[in-house]
């Protein structure tokens, strides 16, 4: 199964937190599924680290390569289509980062953790 994830269950499970629910740590560990990540939520972590907002342990270069490119983590583009899908997003949420992700997750039918 296809799933994608929002930026704040990158981190916590990046980081072992105890906020991210077991059953987010089996979907994202198990390697029959297909864990994907925006591209916004990788802009979201360099500006929030730019920003003295997010500590890391690590510089931003070896977070995404330990956290996402060696854990098999896909990248997904911001695609015009996801702007489509944006349009029509309720205003439930208005953190920009957060409205594209879930469209993103509507557009290509990808269960979001």
């Amino acid at each position: 199964m296809s799933y994608l994830i929002d930026t704040n269950i990158l981190i916590w499970y990046s980081l072992d937190d105890s906020r991210l629910p077991e059953k987010f740590v089996n979907i994202i560990s198990n390697p029959e599924n297909d864990i994907w990540i925006s591209i916004t939520s990788l802009w979201e972590i360099t500006i929030k680290n730019a920003k003295g907002d997010l500590i890391q342990e690590y510089d931003l270069k070896e977070f995404f390569n330990i956290n996402i490119f060696q854990q098999n983590i896909n990248i997904l583009p911001i695609k015009p289509e996801h702007l489509y899908v944006l349009k029509n997003i309720p205003f439930h949420h208005k953190d920009p980062f957060d409205r594209i992700i879930f469209a993103q997750s509507v557009s290509e039918k990808m269960e979001f953790l």
